[in-house]
């Protein structure tokens, strides 16, 4: 997800959040960003690809140092879960 002007956007959706995703504290697991889009990832290049479409949908904008500079603080949130498998399965 993405800050930008106070507004927090889910970068896996191409559409437009024009009220942004709440931000929330869970008593238990913490600081959660609710409607925040989940992906489960079983390999690094699906990884790479789900961060290279976040990548495009960052916003960026000129300014008079950087022409591509980012104007938003970008926030990439990785869960592990470890699932013991034996001869019967998971």
């Amino acid at each position: 997800f993405e800050v930008y002007n106070e507004q927090v956007r889910d970068l896996q959706r191409r559409s437009l959040q024009p009220e942004g995703l709440k931000v929330r504290m869970h008593p238990r697991t913490g600081v959660e960003v609710v409607g925040l889009t989940e992906w489960p990832i079983t390999n690094q290049r699906h990884m790479l690809e789900r961060i290279a479409a976040a990548q495009e949908n960052r916003t960026i904008a000129a300014t008079q140092m950087n022409e591509n500079s980012s104007r938003a603080h970008t926030v990439f949130s990785l869960n592990i879960m470890q699932i013991e498998v034996d001869a019967k399965g998971p």
